[in-house]
């Protein structure tokens, strides 16, 4: 790998493991999958040279982006182990190994990472509906494009960078609007060197073949931009 930036992808992927076969055949868990599932966003985020950190199960297996403790989506049926696949799950402890399994993997690439180039850059790739915009309370001014941020591992310079791209792009942006927030291991969590931002695209700009490649592009040469600024 070539680059210091780290393309982190958890909810591309709409496995169910086959020793999970009531949940595989549970019409609401099916119906969760596709309204959930960030569909093609591992096609959307590619860079050649950076690093990935994929999950290979749907987040209806197991949501590894959900905190461990304090989860406020925890309230709505939305934590590590979603409500909707619980009652048709055999074995809770299996997902919850991958879980931690998954951010063994975040931390220790992130590490090897920093080891290579003195700073780290995370991307955190998502894509939303505009029915979960509303779901968090957003019915209007849904922005095309969300950015979520930290207050330390976030610099301004990135931040602009993102905003400034897309906006010249077409894109209209929201910052922590309306999801907030982007990944960083927690063991790592305070040091400056690594930087994190979510990028959440909305599903409505990508769901025919010409806004895909439209937006594949822009990402694309973001992250290339992202790449020269601190490489």
């Amino acid at each position: 790998m070539n680059s210091l930036m780290l393309l982190h992808i958890p909810h591309s992927n709409t496995t169910i493991p086959s020793y999970e076969d009531q949940m595989i055949k549970n019409k609401d868990v099916l119906e969760a999958i596709e309204k959930y599932t960030d569909h093609r966003t591992s096609e959307l985020f590619h860079y050649d040279g950076a690093e990935r950190v994929e999950y290979g199960y749907s987040r209806l297996f197991c949501d590894v982006e959900k905190l461990e403790e304090n989860e406020p989506m925890e309230a709505l049926g939305l934590g590590i182990l979603y409500e909707v696949s619980n009652a048709s799950r055999k074995y809770p402890e299996k997902a919850l190994a991958t879980y931690k399994e998954h951010h063994k993997k975040l931390l220790e690439t992130t590490k090897k990472q920093k080891e290579m180039f003195d700073k780290v850059v995370i991307i955190d790739c998502h894509s939303f509906s505009n029915e979960q915009a509303v779901e968090q309370g957003f019915s209007s001014n849904i922005p095309d494009i969300c950015l979520g941020t930290d207050k330390i591992h976030t610099s301004s310079e990135l931040l602009r960078l993102c905003e400034e791209h897309f906006e010249k792009d077409g894109y209209s942006i929201g910052v922590n609007t309306p999801f907030f927030g982007t990944i960083i291991p927690l063991e790592l969590y305070g040091d400056e060197d690594i930087l994190s931002i979510m990028i959440e695209v909305n599903k409505a700009i990508y769901a025919d073949d010409e806004g895909f490649d439209r937006l594949k592009r822009s990402i694309g040469v973001l992250l290339g931009e992202i790449d020269f600024l601190y490489g």
